[in-house]
């Protein structure tokens, strides 16, 4: 029985960009993964935002990532040639004036200008009839749109054609650990990595770690006489996706891991898009997924405290898109090398309790 280097469970975008990594540095791999509800990667809007939360201060650690991120994307795009990425502004409003000079005084900022503009290049008359926009307002460039459902059916489909893709859900009774390498029914593996997202709540062998997935519904909406080419936010996100198809969300719910849509979330959708969209509007689907957050909001990446050659790669919430390429590339190199995991990301943050 050949051995293989890893096995990878779950193909979202952080098992995709996992293996993406993995195989760039040399190692076989084999991926478990099937498609269920509740599933982040094929509903999330895939935006990078470099500039975060009302102090408009860079996104954690967004300085390596970022550079890392971009390029990773553009060598999946030249190795597939399809477009997986696109460069767009963010356009977001204040809540009152002393935001609006917050952001004033950040965009002189020689280490924050590169994002933040000190004026709208957004003509918000154009859409005086179409979109609710209020006099306050910040616009940000150089953000991204990572296409996640496009990359995922890619990369399945590659899966598939290698005969590298076992469709299932991972069976944990079938897993057997040994002194130097994991079997897996008819398969043996050096190392295991489990990136399953949301679902490793309900894995008994990261039972210890502190997982706070999120859940969040959104709209997919028709609206033609938009023609809206930036993200806008207000209590809610609109995203263009082309076509005059656009992304609109996403709620928040804790604690509720029913992967399907509801009513309550539904009407609260209605509201939100009413109260900002002028124009007419159809809506084409209502969608769900849970995002796998951690309690302190970083992600989990690292060994099992008992089996040495079983990981984990998760937590990376609502950053999926920007995270996972940089620290898929981290976890490769201790697992190969022997090279060391930043104790904020790292497992041993979350020691088992005796």
């Amino acid at each position: 029985m050949k051995e293989i280097d890893l096995l990878i469970v779950g193909q979202g975008i952080a098992g995709i960009n996992l293996s993406y990594i993995a195989k760039k540095k040399g190692l076989t791999c084999m991926h478990i993964h099937q498609s269920s509800p509740g599933e982040s990667t094929k509903v999330a809007a895939g935006l990078i935002n470099p500039i975060t939360g009302r102090r408009f201060v860079k996104s954690w650690n967004i300085d390596t990532i970022l550079p890392f991120a971009i390029k990773h994307y553009k060598e999946l795009e030249d190795e597939f040639n399809i477009n997986f990425t696109d460069r767009l502004h963010i356009l977001r409003t204040f809540q009152n004036v002393a935001e609006e000079n917050a952001w004033l005084a950040k965009s002189a900022d020689p280490f924050l200008k590169e994002f933040l503009l000190d004026r709208l290049a957004f003509d918000k008359s154009k859409f005086s009839n179409k979109l609710k926009t209020v006099d306050l307002m910040g616009e940000l460039q150089n953000c991204h749109r990572i296409k996640l459902s496009t990359l995922q059916d890619s990369y399945l489909n590659k899966l598939k054609l290698d005969d590298e893709l076992i469709d299932e859900w991972v069976k944990l009774d079938d897993l057997r650990f040994h002194e130097n390498s994991i079997t897996y029914k008819s398969l043996s593996f050096k190392n295991i990595v489990f990136a399953e997202g949301w679902r490793s709540i309900y894995n008994s062998l990261w039972s210890h770690i502190p997982f706070a997935p999120s859940k969040g519904e959104l709209f997919l909406v028709s609206a033609p006489d938009l023609k809206l080419n930036a993200a806008f936010k207000n209590t809610m996100f609109i995203t263009p996706l082309g076509k005059d198809l656009y992304w609109v969300g996403a709620t928040y719910e804790w604690k509720n891991y029913d992967p399907f849509v509801g009513e309550k979330m539904k009407e609260k959708l209605f509201t939100m898009l009413n109260n900002t969209l002028l124009c007419p509007y159809e809506i084409k689907a209502h969608l769900s997924g849970i995002r796998p957050s951690s309690k302190d909001r970083r992600p989990i990446i690292g060994p099992h405290h008992k089996y040495p050659h079983v990981y984990i790669f998760n937590g990376m919430g609502t950053k999926g898109s920007s995270l996972s390429p940089y620290y898929a590339h981290v976890l490769i190199d201790f697992i190969q090398e022997g090279k060391g995991i930043p104790f904020e990301v790292s497992t041993k943050r979350y020691p088992p309790s005796s």
